[in-house]
């Protein structure tokens, strides 16, 4: 619990929520802005790992709180995407993690203007960023992979999407 309250007043530090995320300019991700995710719009993604051999077991759904105009060729700032990967029934083991397009030139050399998120939920359903950041810390993988290049390095294989894999979100759909 700690951490949490280290990573939450590190946030409020670092901006303020938002509960209508910018179309420009850069968005500082809280826990609160987290909070509503379930009603977001979802993609089922399955349970088929990845090709890298990296991705989590379980039933996999992504949510996201603003799908982007039509058009568009990069998700607009604001944008938060959550996947939940259901483990067990108790939604508490669940494994959860977010992409947050940040902006304001955040992460120029991993994944540009997004930022990663290791979420988890407690037994009331609130929401905690557990880590936040250009990837995870030592201790916060995922996979099995626990370098700060974690995550880029499977989002690298969708950089012509903006760095988002979810088939049912390619911005050409849009």
């Amino acid at each position: 619990m700690r951490a949490r309250t280290l990573v939450f007043a590190l946030s409020l530090a670092c901006g303020t929520a938002s509960t209508s995320p910018p179309s420009q300019g850069t968005f500082v991700a809280l826990a609160s802005d987290f909070q509503p995710y379930a009603s977001w719009t979802s993609y089922y993604v399955g349970d088929v790992p990845d090709p890298n051999g990296v991705d989590l077991s379980g039933p996999r759904t992504v949510y996201i709180n603003k799908l982007p105009p039509h058009g568009a060729t990069e998700f607009p700032v604001g944008t938060m995407l959550v996947k939940v990967i259901e483990t067990q029934p108790d939604p508490t083991t669940w494994q959860m993690f977010a992409l947050v397009k940040r902006g304001g030139g955040f992460d120029q050399d991993g994944a540009p203007n997004w930022e990663w998120f290791g979420l988890s939920t407690d037994a009331t359903g609130q929401v905690f960023i557990d880590w936040r950041g250009t990837g995870p810390p030592p201790d916060g993988g995922y996979g099995g992979i626990t370098d700060a290049l974690s995550c880029v390095f499977c989002h690298v294989n969708a950089k012509s999407n903006d760095y988002v894999q979810t088939p049912a979100l390619r911005l050409s759909n849009f």
